[in-house]
């Protein structure tokens, strides 16, 4: 390279130049060979195996059309069934026509095989990424997605929409217009 390239990309750095030590060559003492009648022994390396990744949890039995993911402790998904009744009543479900799955807890779910089946017309996810699923879905939230007939929703954490009424509404307008067609 020619002293006008570093100039250039070296323009606003300070540089220094450290004197170039002459390499000495390490001092390598004579020893006798000494030749031994003894078979070579050949060690051989067990052959490294990779971990293999925790199995993954198998899924309960899914039974309907819409999925509801939750990731909640026991105690506060207790305290939010009453909102989730209240969100499934207004775009006309039961606690019977959904599932419910709350992944807290749980680890390597993966709903892929689920989705395969295609019994799922809904997969709504409060606070679940669907990367933590092994769904490959980036999504932003209250934005649903259409996806090989299965309508993907993100949304907030049920305690988190239940106390903001921004949320509610974004919310609301998003099931109307999938369930109910308005």
């Amino acid at each position: 390279m020619n002293e006008a390239f570093f100039q250039v990309l070296y323009q606003d750095e300070t540089l220094y130049q450290v004197e170039a030590r002459p390499k000495t060559a390490p001092v390598v003492a004579a020893t006798p060979v000494i030749t031994a009648e003894a078979a070579p022994t050949v060690a051989v390396a067990a052959p490294t195996q990779r971990p293999a990744p925790p199995p993954a949890v198998a899924l309960p039995q899914l039974n309907h059309q819409v999925l509801i993911l939750v990731k909640e402790e026991p105690a506060q998904f207790e305290a939010d069934k009453a909102y989730l009744g209240k969100i499934l009543g207004a775009i006309n479900l039961s606690w019977d026509g959904v599932d419910i799955v709350n992944v807290y807890g749980s680890e390597q779910l993966d709903f892929r095989a689920a989705l395969n089946v295609r019994k799922v017309h809904h997969f709504i996810s409060f606070g679940v990424p669907f990367l933590e699923v092994n769904l490959d879905i980036l999504m932003n939230i209250y934005d649903p997605k259409r996806i090989k007939g299965v309508n993907f929703l993100f949304a907030d954490r049920l305690s988190i929409i239940e106390a903001d009424v921004e949320r509610k509404r974004k919310l609301w307008t998003i099931l109307k217009s999938l369930f109910l067609g308005k």
